[in-house]
């Protein structure tokens, strides 16, 4: 059977690199205010909010997985999970397993003890609760974990669906209304008794899965409820992206870690804004804009740019102190290595092995359309 034709949209690569970019800010070194006052404030702000990027991601990747899953339901009547959960481990998984190896190889040649236990925690996309290798790589835990509830979640789904001959996916408003709330008070509770730690009021599944399932919800709302249709949102949509973007500004103004209102009801606000940046975008017309289709470009390989990025910046401040001696060289350094590996790694890994999984497991269904 012929796959359908892949439909890429411009815009959702364009709010993947913004993501990505803010994401390679925050694992940055700061600019140092004697090199050069400006770029130590700009440096500075860019590390203190670069790690709300991840919340695009999550988002983005809620409202994409849902929505294929949805429009396979449309077409089929029924969704193949167990082909989907294969499908989404041949894309997550070989690139993944590159830095694994690679890190593990550059421990032998350098003669640092490979943890057997931080290596399997990796492996098994538990990073996020038990100590793994990379700091990043939890929010790929966060993913796995999401990828085998919403599985789970839309099996019973279909099943009620199939019992009552009513609309299957009906109970998503109230299922994200559910998590919303229970993640939200479960950070508030955790924050309030045993105080901040980017480690677990960041990081644990529990505490993050709504981010992605307001993604579902807002894929829900898309698919069945008219919401690509909208003519408010067409009308509407550079006020609601500008009112995206206000809900990530606090991100870069406060210290996460010294704000307590940040850490609980903050994260709520960065979702909501993925959200209405996503809405905004899928509504706007790119265009003849070179510049906007460059950073949409570089969105197609940010999944491997983000794999790269913190794992070149420990390289370069585990063997060198150019950070601090001539930090311009360092940023042309960082950037254009995490760049190159990311973009590198995607065409010679992760694409190929796209295509693979395409030939063995045809997609059923085409790519996500913005009306």
């Amino acid at each position: 059977m012929p796959n359908p034709p892949i439909h890429r949209l411009a815009q959702l690569d364009f709010l993947r690199a913004v993501a990505v970019v803010l994401v390679i800010g925050n694992h940055s070194a700061i600019c140092p205010p004697e090199t050069n006052y400006l770029v130590n404030q700009i440096t500075g702000v860019w590390y203190r909010g670069g790690w709300a990027g991840v919340d695009l991601f999550f988002v983005l990747s809620g409202f994409l997985i849902a929505g294929l899953l949805f429009s396979e339901y449309k077409k089929r009547g029924t969704i193949d999970i167990k082909r989907f959960l294969l499908r989404r481990g041949f894309k997550i998984y070989p690139a993944f397993w590159f830095l694994l190896l690679t890190t593990f190889l550059i421990n032998v040649l350098t003669g640092k003890t490979n943890n057997q236990a931080n290596f399997l925690s990796e492996i098994l996309f538990v990073q996020n609760y038990y100590p793994g290798i990379w700091a990043h790589t939890w929010s790929l835990a966060v993913e796995e974990h999401f990828y085998i509830f919403l599985s789970l979640l839309f099996g019973v789904f279909l099943f009620l669906g199939r019992k009552s001959s009513g609309n299957s996916f009906a109970f998503i408003p109230k299922v994200f209304a559910l998590l919303a709330f229970v993640c939200l008070a479960l950070r508030y509770l955790t924050d309030d008794f045993l105080g901040f730690s980017y480690e677990v009021n960041v990081e644990e599944t529990h505490l993050r899965i709504d981010s992605l399932f307001f993604g579902v919800f807002l894929s829900y709302l898309w698919n069945f409820r008219g919401l690509a249709e909208s003519e408010f949102l067409r009308k509407h949509k550079f006020l609601i992206g500008l009112a995206g973007v206000g809900c990530f500004v606090p991100a870069f103004i406060f210290e996460l870690s010294k704000t307590f209102w940040l850490e609980t009801f903050g994260l709520t606000l960065l979702y909501l804004g993925g959200g209405f940046l996503l809405l905004a975008l899928l509504k706007s017309d790119f265009g003849a804009s070179k510049l906007l289709r460059i950073a949409a470009e570089l969105g197609k390989y940010s999944y491997s740019i983000y794999l790269w990025n913190l794992p070149t910046h420990a390289g370069l401040m585990k063997f060198t102190n150019l950070a601090a001696e001539n930090w311009f060289l360092y940023a042309l350094i960082y950037w254009t290595v995490t760049l190159a590996l990311g973009i590198g790694t995607a065409k010679l890994i992760e694409y190929p092995v796209l295509r693979l999984r395409d030939r063995l497991l045809p997609a059923t269904v085409t790519a996500i359309k913005a009306a």
